[in-house]
């Protein structure tokens, strides 16, 4: 659904890169997105457009906390390994940091990023690894067995700049810790997720995140984050961010000009 104009906190986090993804504020001067997004590394190439407009959601909120300028970024050395052979980077690697010019998150607030359910409850066999993270996870974390989240970004279906979100589930994680075997050691699959979020274009680099007092039988209708400023969601109960989407089914056909605004259609890269 589109979101409403002036949203508060936690969707104050989001917010759209200049080339046309969506990141979040998950520290004082810190966002992530999705290291396609930032870095090619078929040709070696980091990616124009990286200032940060949190909060964008339309024409009449086109930077209501302003477009700040970054200082840092950097993808993981597994993304960028295919640049000395022409090949793509690893799906599970597919994440960027980028360190913001000013210290926007504490203003907004940012959200914590986390595990929200227990990797080792999904279908299918489990490794050692994921056998020791269930048991020392046993009675604090749900299974991802189809916990509800929450999805917010910029689809590109729809009017450039605007901001919509959506409940939806998360049916399977193997996220956490370090490994060569995926993100998490854990072996195939690893540090990759699974829901039926209706991502797009665009989307790429849009927070999953659960909301205090979610569960897999339902939804709150009214989070508790919504009620709260950003500094008393810091402190106590924090909607966490426990997956990125990447949407890489299809290159967009959308330009944008130095201002962010759309341009006429062409083809373009990966969102």
């Amino acid at each position: 659904a589109r979101v409403a104009p002036g949203a508060s906190y936690p969707l104050s986090s989001v917010g759209q890169l200049r080339n046309g993804c969506t990141g979040f504020l998950a520290g004082p001067c810190h966002v992530i997105a999705v290291a396609h997004c930032v870095y090619d590394p078929k040709t070696d190439t980091w990616w124009p457009g990286l200032e940060f407009s949190a909060g964008r959601n339309g024409p009449d909120e086109w930077a209501p906390h302003g477009t700040v300028t970054w200082r840092g970024v950097d993808v993981p050395e597994q993304w960028r390994r295919g640049r000395s052979s022409g090949a793509a980077g690893s799906e599970p690697y597919d994440y960027a940091l980028l360190v913001l010019s000013a210290p926007l998150g504490r203003r907004l607030g940012w959200l914590q990023v986390g595990v929200c359910c227990s990797p080792a409850s999904r279908a299918g066999n489990t490794t050692r690894h994921q056998q020791q993270q269930q048991q020392q996870q046993s009675g604090r974390l749900p299974p991802c067995g189809g916990i509800w989240v929450r999805v917010g970004g910029y689809p590109d279906n729809q009017q450039n700049g605007t901001m919509w979100d959506e409940r939806c589930r998360l049916y399977g994680s193997s996220v956490g810790g370090r490994g060569s075997r995926g993100a998490d050691g854990g072996g195939e699959g690893g540090g990759l997720s699974w829901h039926d979020c209706h991502t797009r274009g665009g989307n790429s680099g849009s927070p999953l995140w659960m909301e205090p007092g979610w569960t897999a039988e339902a939804p709150a209708e009214n989070s508790s984050a919504d009620a709260s400023s950003p500094r008393e969601q810091r402190q106590e109960q924090q909607p966490v961010a426990c997956a990125l989407a990447m949407h890489v089914a299809a290159e967009s056909t959308r330009r944008w000009d130095a201002s962010g605004a759309c341009t006429a259609a062409a083809r373009g890269g990966w969102l």
